[in-house]
């Protein structure tokens, strides 16, 4: 049975509206002006001004990262497990549109609209039907219609309060570090455990308290990876640092984030081009304590509503499992760093 293609086609007033948004968004690039790292427009606008340019700039940033993911997405299929004959004298990478436009029924000239940014709200029909023929896995077809402004019935809203519940499931783990961050991996609310290992976060500034920027600045750190093991971690926490700007692309804070790591960040900067999505659920971890010695633990990291709940453990029995113990004699630790762990290399920060 043949699929009639969908045609998606918004009025005059609306495509006139994209193009519209589409050069505003191009210039602001080319004057540098929509967004400075630190958060200051530039030109003297007044304050009003700034929040609309503000709005625009990330109405047009979403409109372009929907396009280069499909892009994305589709140059890294393989077309041999498609069943599609592929001549010696092909040149395109992955899928053709022509062939994902057979696959999903979306017509070819609506998804160059869709890959070049012109048509910026596809309809939940049009995404599922392209989720399925790029073969996205479930994190990543929820990432596409955030990226699109739908809501798929599984995704989760950004929750500012954290339930009673979660505090006190973090509050009564007085032998396991625990903590709770948001989307962006800043620390909410963390238990005396967790400051006992890795430093009290109220004795940093706020920025350096988020685990994405603590990284990929090069701030010290606790935490020992091997080369193997950091790039695994870079992978991990950006995929899913990329999944938050997919849900949540008006978050001003999350996107302040990003912006600042960019400009400060050529690795952070590579890394993000990739534009993978995927949770960072779990990872085993060697801590270097300064009273407590070497810790193996296991952080396992489960989601609630857009939050991250973060728990260590040591295995029953295992030296770990007694340091943690025996750290729950110490006091608060009220100097986070050592000598020691101030002087590592930056690419061991975290």
């Amino acid at each position: 049975m043949k699929v009639a293609p969908f045609k998606e086609r918004g009025s005059r007033s609306a495509r006139g509206w994209t193009g519209t948004l589409w050069r505003f968004y191009q210039a602001s690039r080319q004057a540098k002006s929509a967004i400075y790292p630190g958060g200051r427009a530039l030109g003297g606008a007044d304050t009003t001004t700034q929040m609309a340019q503000r709005k625009i700039h990330i109405m047009a940033v979403s409109t372009s990262e929907l396009g280069a993911t499909l892009r994305d997405w589709r140059e890294r299929l393989d077309p041999g497990d498609f069943g599609v004959a592929v001549s010696s004298g092909r040149k395109a990478h992955g899928l053709r549109r022509q062939e994902v436009a057979q696959l999903s029924g979306v017509s070819v000239d609506y998804l160059i609209q869709l890959e070049q940014g012109r048509a910026k709200t596809p309809s939940p029909q049009v995404l599922t039907a392209l989720s399925q023929a790029l073969r996205l896995s479930n994190v990543e077809r929820i990432h596409l219609f955030f990226l699109a402004g739908q809501s798929p019935q599984d995704s989760a809203r950004r929750h500012q309060a954290v339930p009673d519940s979660l505090r006190r499931m973090v509050r009564q783990l007085p032998g396991n570090p625990a903590a709770i961050y948001d989307p962006s991996w800043s620390p909410i609310i963390w238990n005396s455990m967790w400051a006992t290992i890795f430093g009290d976060p109220n004795e940093r500034p706020e920025r350096e308290r988020n685990k994405v920027w603590r990284y990929f600045t090069g701030l010290p750190t606790r935490v020992l990876r091997s080369p193997e093991e950091e790039r695994l971690f870079e992978k991990r926490i950006i995929s899913d640092l990329r999944s938050s700007f997919g849900q949540y692309p008006d978050d001003e804070q999350l996107s302040q984030l990003i912006s600042d790591l960019l400009a400060a960040s050529p690795r952070f900067c590579e890394l993000w081009k990739a534009r993978e999505v995927a949770p960072y659920d779990e990872e085993h971890k060697t801590i270097e304590h300064p009273e407590l010695g070497l810790l193996q633990l296991h952080c396992d990291i489960v989601r609630h509503e857009g939050l991250r709940v973060v728990v260590f453990t040591a295995p029953a029995g295992s030296t770990s499992a007694k340091a943690l113990i025996a750290a729950q004699r110490l006091p608060l630790d009220q100097h986070p760093l050592s000598a020691s762990e101030a002087s590592r290399p930056a690419h061991r920060a975290e």
